[in-house]
């Protein structure tokens, strides 16, 4: 959307208003935006805009007769190292969240609390890490597949209906399905777990950037940057690494310096207080 305000303008807005008022109930408020300035009026009412378009799949399968929709979306499908995140999230009703969309167009810290937003205000959330050695084993796809279902199985609320980032529905999932190019563009259940998959995901590759700081890990989060490739090249590829182009020419380095033992896989604990790791799959 052209000239779409960020979400730390948005929140700057809402600060300048009397009382402490929460950026999520900013449009559920009567009265809230009286006391703004006309141009910071005319801000949050292109952001409620904004969020009832990105309602539009959401209201079509209540109107449908489903009442619980879940989004499904997946962080790090396109890295060479470490493992690939999927997020559901389930809401009874959009809770009209500024700034909820894309995670890949938010900044780090607005994705930062934007989660904690999303959080509170689903009715449940999930998310599922599947690693290296099964996405090695098998490939990205099928690893990202098994991510959704996993994150999907793990919601405490059972949804009737989910809506899917990307152009194929969830395998082995015997629930009604939507799959929706550039989802996290157009559906907010989507955009919220998007926002979900990239946080936890971010957070497990700083947690590897502890373990092996001469990839780059906190800052390209595992994608191919010319840096990231420089280190591949000096230093070979770790167990974090996936087999394909161009850590699969570098591939026969790996034993001669890394051992898989003495790596400390990140894990990353659910709504339910599940422990997310290389110790999660064994399949």
């Amino acid at each position: 959307m052209p000239n779409e305000a960020s979400f730390t303008k948005i929140k700057k807005i809402v600060s300048s208003l009397e009382g402490k008022l929460e950026i999520s109930e900013i449009f559920n408020i009567a009265g809230g935006l009286s006391s703004l300035a006309p141009e910071d009026k005319k801000v949050l009412k292109q952001e409620e805009k904004r969020l009832k378009s990105i309602e539009k799949y959401e209201e079509e399968a209540k109107n449908n007769g489903f009442s619980l929709i879940a989004g499904v979306d997946e962080a790090g499908r396109g890295p060479l190292a470490g493992p690939v995140v999927a997020a559901a999230a389930i809401f009874d009703r959009n809770p009209m969240i500024p700034g909820v969309k894309d995670s890949k167009l938010l900044k780090s810290h607005e994705r930062e609390e934007l989660f904690a937003y999303v959080k509170e205000k689903s009715l449940s959330w999930s998310c599922s890490v599947v690693p290296v050695d099964f996405i090695n084993r098998y490939n990205i796809m099928k690893a990202s597949y098994a991510a959704m279902k996993e994150a999907v199985e793990g919601l405490k609320v059972k949804p009737d209906f989910l809506m899917v980032d990307g152009n194929f529905t969830v395998p082995e999932i015997y629930i009604s399905q939507r799959a929706i190019v550039k989802g996290d563009l157009k559906s907010f259940s989507i955009a919220a777990a998007s926002i979900i998959a990239k946080v936890i995901r971010d957070s497990i590759m700083d947690n590897y950037h502890q373990q092996f700081p001469q990839y780059g890990f906190a800052n390209n989060k595992g994608y191919g940057t010319k840096d990231h490739l420089e280190a591949l090249r000096l230093h070979g590829p770790t167990p974090l690494h996936r087999n394909f182009s161009p850590v699969a020419a570098l591939q026969c380095r790996q034993t001669e310096m890394w051992d898989e033992d003495q790596i400390n896989f990140a894990e990353v604990k659910s709504e339910k207080g599940e422990s997310y790791g290389k110790e999660k799959r064994k399949k």
